[in-house]
């Protein structure tokens, strides 16, 4: 699965969001973020869980009692789920393959949902003569075959260009098997194998609680 978004437009928050359900399911879930530290991550996967907004983590002491036994809940919910966060820097398919595998035999070959942040930023994994248009779609078409080795969701995220399409390679909205579009009036299905195309989910961002409603 591909998100595709211009910057700063909900790409990681959807990403959580998906996240968020794969963990109240019982999932194991993992997210690599190679663009913010798992502090960040954490913060943002307990806005959507709780519904609370991102200002009551960062500003405690003004939060209502309400608002602190909702963050309170989706803390031990993150404390007893199966939730693998790896924020290291310089990930590249290799490492994020053999992590994903290490996970994978602590829970019985079971993997729920993989979400990496984002594709433009996964590193080649050695200086070569490929064009960057090549690495990007090298990463893209590792993402495919990771989510058939896992037999899982493997969600992933592209920022668009000025015409709205992927950038720096065509070849991701090729080995996507479900693209999603964040435009100005919701998110809009580009791509959906086996399933039903170029609709839009009425679903706006509320950055505050990290989530798409």
């Amino acid at each position: 699965w591909v998100v595709g978004a211009k910057p700063s437009r909900g790409k990681s928050v959807l990403m959580c969001q998906f996240a968020v359900q794969a963990i109240l399911q019982g999932k194991v879930v993992i997210i690599f973020s190679l663009e913010m530290t798992t502090h960040e991550v954490v913060s943002r996967l307990i806005c959507c869980m709780a519904r609370v907004d991102y200002g009551v983590l960062t500003t405690p002491k003004s939060a209502s009692k309400s608002d602190l036994e909702k963050i309170k809940r989706a803390c031990e919910t993150l404390a007893n789920s199966k939730l693998y966060i790896d924020s290291s820097a310089n990930q590249t398919m290799a490492s994020i393959e053999a992590e994903c595998q290490r996970i994978m035999d602590l829970n019985d070959g079971q993997i729920g949902f993989v979400a990496i942040d984002y594709l433009q930023i996964i590193k080649s994994p050695t200086k070569s003569s490929k064009s960057r248009e090549e690495e990007v779609a090298h990463s893209s078409g590792s993402c495919k075959q990771l989510a058939k080795h896992l037999n899982c969701p493997v969600m992933t995220a592209t920022q668009l260009n000025e015409q709205n399409q992927t950038r720096e390679s065509r070849a991701i909205e090729q080995d996507a098997d479900s693209l999603l579009f964040i435009c100005d009036d919701g998110i809009k299905i580009g791509k959906m194998r086996n399933g039903k195309r170029d609709t839009v989910m009425r679903l706006i961002l509320n950055g505050a609680r990290q989530r798409f409603e």
